[in-house]
C-alpha cells in the first residue's frame, strides 16, 4: 500500500518535504508493510496551483498577525 502525502493550505514550496518522508518512512510504513523501506511514497505538491495574492497582499486583512507574515 503506498502512503500519498497532500501537505496543508499554507504551504508554497516544497522544502521540508526530505524530512517529513523520513518520518513517514520511520513510523508510517511499518505499521502497514512488513517491509517499510520499499513503501511507495508519493507527495502532493499543490502550492504552486494556490491562490495568489493581488495588489501586493492588500486583500488580506490588516491584523498584527498578518501584517507580521507579509514582511
Amino acid at each position: 500500500m503506498p502512503i500519498l502525502y497532500i501537505h496543508g493550505v499554507s504551504v508554497r514550496d516544497e522544502a521540508g518535504w526530505e524530512a517529513v518522508e523520513t518520518l513517514l518512512r520511520r513510523y508510517v510504513a511499518p505499521e502497514i508493510a512488513t517491509d517499510p523501506e520499499n513503501v511507495s511514497i508519493k507527495y502532493c505538491f499543490w502550492g504552486d496551483q494556490a491562490a495568489k495574492l493581488s495588489w501586493s497582499g492588500s486583500s488580506v486583512p490588516a491584523t498584527p498577525l498578518t501584517q507580521a507574515l507579509m514582511r
